[in-house]
């Protein structure tokens, strides 16, 4: 989660909707935290079919990747 704080905010300046809930007067000044949500940060739905240069064939499949071979340690 990612956050801007501003400090000393005149109410008279925040939106209407935001004053409206707001019991301070009207000359107060307020701290504003702007926070943004977990989810927020997801991929929209269906963002990838929309994006340009989108994989449009079927659907690309991982081949095996066999196993790993042993190294000596180094000393």
């Amino acid at each position: 989660m990612s956050a801007v704080i501003i400090e000393h905010v005149n109410v008279a300046d925040l939106p209407e909707t935001w004053r409206a809930r707001l019991p301070a007067p009207y000359a107060a000044h307020v701290t504003v935290r702007i926070e943004t949500e977990d989810s927020a940060v997801a991929w929209p739905a269906g963002f990838f079919g929309q994006v340009a240069g989108g994989w449009r064939g079927e659907p690309l499949t991982r081949a095996p990747q066999g196993t790993i071979t042993p190294r000596a340690a180094l000393d």
